[in-house]
Order: C-alpha cells, then structure tokens, then sequence
C-alpha cells in the first residue's frame, strides 16, 4: 500500500533515519540534515520543523514548509517538501514542491504516484493559481514525472526546467490516432487491398472506406469471413503484416503537431486510445510526437474494443482525470460511442451525439472547445 504522511512525532524513528543517510544535494533536493546525529534530531531539529510547518519562527525571507514521506507498506520510500506560498525566490526557483524517492526505490513509478498523492494535499494549501515546480536538467526522469502530473513547462535557463501545474480543473484529451492524429487511411487501405487481393475477393475501395469509417476494420473482416467462409484471425494477421510494411506511408494530419504542441503548453494531459496494435509506439516515434502523451493504450493492453469503454475507463481511473474536462478526440461515430459509453466528453470529426460531442473540421478548432 502506497500513502503519503505529513511529518509527526510518531513516525519519528523513520523520518530520522531517511534524514540522516539522504544525501546533502541530489538533483537539487537539499537535505541540510544529512549525516545529523539522532540527540541533535530528536531534541531540536523535530521541533524545529514542525514549527517551521506551522508558519512559527520563520527566518526572515522564509515561509512555512511541511515535510511529506511517502510510504511503502511499512517503509518510507520518498521524501516531498511543500512550501504554502512562493516568496519571490522561490517563484523564479524552486516552487511549491521538492521531492526525493530513496535509491532503491527509484525507476519504479513512485515519484509519480508520490506527486500525485501530494499535489491533492498542495491544492488546499497554497495561495497561487498554479502550483510551481522545477527538475534539474541532468533530472530528465523528474521532469517526467511532473508532465505526467499533468504540469506543463513554463520556461527554462541553462540549468532547470520550470514547471507549472493550473489548480483549476485540469483537463485530458485522449486521442485516436488512425485518421484523428494520423493521415494513414491510404495506408489501411492499401493493407485490405492487399488482403482482399491474397483471399481473391473483390475490392470495393469507396465502400470499404465508408464501411470502416461507420465501423472498424476488425468488423469488416469479421462479416467478410462469416460471408466467404474464410477465418478472419487469419485474414487480419496478414492484412497487419501488409500494414505494418506500409507504416512509412503515414503521414500527420494538418495541425496535428501545432496542436500536439499546443495541449502540452496548456497543461493538457493527453494519452492515446487505439486500435492499433504496439506498431503504434515506432509511427509515433518515426514522426516524432511519442513524448506528447503520458501512456498510450494499444491492443497489445489487451482491452475490450471500442465502443467498449473499458480501455477510457482504465485511463481515467489510473489517472484520476475528470469526466467533465476529459476528452476522446477521434473521426468516427465509434469514438463518440466510446466517449458516451465512458461517460466523458467528445471531439469528433462527424456530426453525431451532439450532446457530448462537439464537432471540428480541423483539429485547431480543438482550442476554440478546450479553454
């Protein structure tokens, strides 16, 4: 079990032990009590930091800081600091919040899920609209794990990123790739000629097309295999072979970096929800738009399809996102479907649903919807 405890008496023992062996300076994470002795502790420097939490003989320049320790079971993993208030030192440095995860427990998600656990206790605290933070830029890991926080970078200097993190209601966008993000409908096509062509069926192109807009591939060649006798696990293992050779074909949709881009700077989280399978990983990488999203789902994740919110459903309850503010971005009925059946919102290159879905003719309208 994972929880995050404010500093306190009873926990004492831990806390001196995690103080005493943190190093002096990593990454920018000071511990001035590094190497302390456990007298010195216990009878001074305790005291002295749960006065310092309650705003009580603060140093000129200093404001109220309260140490957090995220525990593991019965182990602390993971120290936060929060800071109620900037003054103007820490608004041009290091923000609200610093936070140090223990050597052995690194490269494991707990930064991040420790984040998560404090930024719910920081929004009830602190006095500005955003939460302020920042990562030294040998830290990539730490910047990483305040983007999938749902921050988005500010500025930066030679040294430091800087982060910042809206306490309004943040919003997600949960984007479809194929025809939504991706322009690689001459690409599928092609794949299902090629199929079509292996099998000796005829190819209807304009009806196929339309036919996989109203509904999915999957289901075109699961009615073509009842129709035709044939197996359609089979046909869509070489139809994904002949795909998968296509995959330089793919190109980006006009306004899909601008927009990628534009998401990232408002401190949109955005995630992928596709029927893709894990080939989507190198498209994206291959067009160079991987590092906009916090998770991408494939069907490698092995999730009921689509219009089956099951694969929505585990994104918002991992991420805790907010179904009034979280958005399913795609071009089909089916991607509205999804987003009803889930309960969030829609963005939809078709007319349909109107009361979740709100229809674009570009995917730059998407910031005249998303405020």
């Amino acid at each position: 079990m994972l929880e995050i405890r404010e500093l306190n008496w009873q926990d004492v023992d831990a806390i001196y032990q995690v103080f005493k062996e943190l190093p002096e300076d990593e990454n920018g994470f000071m511990n001035p009590y590094y190497g302390i002795d456990r007298e010195t502790f216990m009878h001074e420097t305790m005291q002295k930091l749960i006065d310092i939490a309650n705003g009580i003989n603060l140093k000129p320049g200093h404001v109220p800081q309260t140490y957090y320790f995220l525990w593991k079971d019965n182990r602390i993993i993971g120290v936060y600091k929060l800071r109620h208030y900037l003054n103007e030192h820490l608004r041009n440095g290091s923000g609200h919040i610093g936070y140090a995860i223990l050597p052995a427990y690194r490269n494991q998600g707990y930064a991040k899920r420790g984040l998560a656990l404090l930024l719910n206790i920081a929004k009830e605290i602190i006095r500005e609209d955003e939460i302020y933070m920042a990562s030294h830029k040998d830290n990539p890991a730490s910047l990483h794990v305040q983007l999938a926080n749902g921050a988005y970078i500010h500025h930066d200097d030679e040294e430091e990123v800087y982060t910042r993190l809206p306490i309004k209601p943040i919003h997600a966008c949960i984007w479809d790739l194929d025809g939504t993000l991706l322009d690689s409908y001459d690409a599928i096509l092609a794949g299902i000629e090629e199929t079509y062509t292996h099998y000796g069926l005829d190819f209807d192109r304009e009806g196929i097309h339309a036919y996989i807009l109203r509904h999915s591939v999957q289901k075109l060649l699961e009615t073509v295999a009842v129709e035709t006798g044939l197996n359609a696990e089979e046909m869509n293992q070489f139809r994904g072979q002949s795909l998968q050779e296509k995959n330089a074909q793919i190109e980006l949709m006009d306004g899909a970096k601008t927009i990628l881009a534009w998401a990232q700077e408002a401190g949109i989280q955005q995630f992928v929800y596709t029927h893709k399978g894990e080939n989507a990983y190198q498209v994206l990488a291959d067009l160079d738009i991987l590092d906009y999203f916090t998770e991408i789902v494939t069907t490698a994740n092995g999730f009921a399809r689509k219009p089956d919110p099951e694969g929505v459903d585990y994104l918002v309850e991992k991420y805790q996102l907010n179904k009034e503010t979280t958005y399913y971005i795609g071009d089909r009925m089916l991607d509205v479907d999804v987003a009803f059946n889930s309960g969030i919102q829609s963005i939809n290159f078709c007319d349909y649903r109107p009361t979740i879905n709100q229809k674009i003719n570009q995917l730059v309208d998407i910031q005249k919807i998303i405020r």
